[in-house]
Protein backbone atom coordinates (compact mmCIF):
# COMPACT_ATOMS: atom_id res chain seq x y z
CA UNK A 1 0.00 0.00 0.00
CA UNK A 2 1.19 3.45 -0.93
CA UNK A 3 1.72 6.26 1.53
CA UNK A 4 1.57 9.89 0.49
CA UNK A 5 4.92 10.71 2.04
CA UNK A 6 6.72 10.22 -1.29
CA UNK A 7 3.92 11.35 -3.52
CA UNK A 8 3.00 14.58 -5.25
CA UNK A 9 -0.12 14.53 -3.07
CA UNK A 10 1.57 15.07 0.30
CA UNK A 11 0.32 18.69 0.40
CA UNK A 12 -3.15 17.27 1.16
CA UNK A 13 -2.03 15.11 4.09
CA UNK A 14 -3.82 16.07 7.29
CA UNK A 15 -6.28 18.28 5.40
CA UNK A 16 -8.11 16.20 2.83
CA UNK A 17 -9.11 12.69 1.96
CA UNK A 18 -8.47 11.94 -1.69
CA UNK A 19 -10.26 9.79 -4.20
CA UNK A 20 -7.86 9.05 -7.03
CA UNK A 21 -9.70 8.05 -10.18
CA UNK A 22 -7.33 6.45 -12.69
CA UNK A 23 -8.79 5.98 -16.16
CA UNK A 24 -7.42 4.51 -19.40
CA UNK A 25 -9.33 6.91 -21.68
CA UNK A 26 -11.91 9.67 -21.37
CA UNK A 27 -14.54 7.41 -22.96
CA UNK A 28 -14.02 4.54 -20.49
CA UNK A 29 -17.51 3.55 -19.22
CA UNK A 30 -16.35 2.97 -15.62
CA UNK A 31 -14.69 6.38 -15.56
CA UNK A 32 -17.80 8.11 -16.89
CA UNK A 33 -20.03 6.28 -14.38
CA UNK A 34 -17.70 7.17 -11.49
CA UNK A 35 -17.71 10.85 -12.45
CA UNK A 36 -21.52 10.88 -12.63
CA UNK A 37 -21.72 9.26 -9.19
CA UNK A 38 -19.35 11.88 -7.78
CA UNK A 39 -21.23 14.79 -9.36
CA UNK A 40 -24.55 13.61 -7.90
CA UNK A 41 -23.12 13.63 -4.37
CA UNK A 42 -20.69 16.55 -4.26
CA UNK A 43 -22.04 17.86 -0.94
CA UNK A 44 -21.49 14.49 0.81
CA UNK A 45 -17.92 14.44 -0.43
CA UNK A 46 -17.27 18.05 0.54
CA UNK A 47 -18.57 17.41 4.07
CA UNK A 48 -16.02 14.59 4.40
CA UNK A 49 -13.15 16.79 3.16
CA UNK A 50 -12.83 14.57 0.10
CA UNK A 51 -11.27 15.83 -3.08
CA UNK A 52 -11.29 13.92 -6.33
CA UNK A 53 -8.22 13.78 -8.53
CA UNK A 54 -8.62 12.35 -11.99
CA UNK A 55 -5.55 10.65 -13.43
CA UNK A 56 -5.51 10.06 -17.17
CA UNK A 57 -3.30 7.79 -19.21
CA UNK A 58 -0.58 10.44 -19.62
CA UNK A 59 -0.14 11.34 -15.94
CA UNK A 60 2.72 13.80 -15.47
CA UNK A 61 2.67 13.59 -11.65
CA UNK A 62 3.88 9.97 -11.60
CA UNK A 63 0.80 8.95 -9.61
CA UNK A 64 0.37 5.78 -11.66
CA UNK A 65 3.92 4.78 -10.79
CA UNK A 66 3.58 5.84 -7.13
CA UNK A 67 0.38 3.82 -6.68
CA UNK A 68 1.37 1.02 -9.10
CA UNK A 69 -1.68 1.43 -11.34
CA UNK A 70 -1.69 0.22 -14.94
CA UNK A 71 -2.62 2.75 -17.62
CA UNK A 72 -4.86 0.10 -19.18
CA UNK A 73 -7.41 -0.20 -16.35
CA UNK A 74 -9.86 1.93 -14.42
CA UNK A 75 -8.86 2.05 -10.75
CA UNK A 76 -10.23 4.09 -7.85
CA UNK A 77 -8.17 4.57 -4.69
CA UNK A 78 -9.29 6.23 -1.47
CA UNK A 79 -6.47 7.88 0.49
CA UNK A 80 -7.11 8.99 4.08
CA UNK A 81 -6.04 12.22 5.72
CA UNK A 82 -3.17 10.29 7.28
CA UNK A 83 -1.84 9.61 3.77
CA UNK A 84 -2.56 5.91 3.87
CA UNK A 85 -4.39 3.96 1.20
CA UNK A 86 -7.81 2.93 2.58
CA UNK A 87 -9.56 1.35 -0.40
CA UNK A 88 -8.60 0.23 -3.90
CA UNK A 89 -10.92 -1.17 -6.56
CA UNK A 90 -11.24 -1.58 -10.30
CA UNK A 91 -14.99 -1.00 -10.01
CA UNK A 92 -17.07 2.12 -9.60
CA UNK A 93 -17.33 3.14 -5.94
CA UNK A 94 -20.82 4.21 -4.96
CA UNK A 95 -20.78 7.33 -2.81
CA UNK A 96 -22.80 5.53 -0.11
CA UNK A 97 -20.04 2.92 0.15
CA UNK A 98 -17.39 5.62 0.12
CA UNK A 99 -19.17 7.52 2.90
CA UNK A 100 -19.52 4.35 4.98
CA UNK A 101 -15.81 3.62 4.61
CA UNK A 102 -14.84 7.18 5.54
CA UNK A 103 -17.29 7.34 8.45
CA UNK A 104 -15.60 4.31 10.06
CA UNK A 105 -12.18 6.00 10.03
CA UNK A 106 -10.87 7.19 13.43
CA UNK A 107 -10.15 10.73 12.13
CA UNK A 108 -13.69 11.04 10.79
CA UNK A 109 -15.15 9.88 14.10
CA UNK A 110 -13.15 12.59 15.87
CA UNK A 111 -14.37 15.19 13.38
CA UNK A 112 -17.96 14.22 14.08
CA UNK A 113 -17.44 14.43 17.86
CA UNK A 114 -16.26 18.03 17.50
CA UNK A 115 -19.41 19.07 15.63
CA UNK A 116 -21.97 21.21 17.43
CA UNK A 117 -24.94 19.11 18.49
CA UNK A 118 -23.04 15.80 18.54
CA UNK A 119 -24.61 13.32 20.95
CA UNK A 120 -22.83 10.08 21.64
CA UNK A 121 -25.40 7.39 22.08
Amino acid sequence: MMSLSHSALNIYQGKNRILLVFYPSSVDPLYKTQLNEIRKHEEDLKERDLIVIEVGPSDTRNLRQDFQVSSEHFTAILVGKDGGEKLRTQHVILVGDLNATIDKMPMRREELKKRPGFHQG
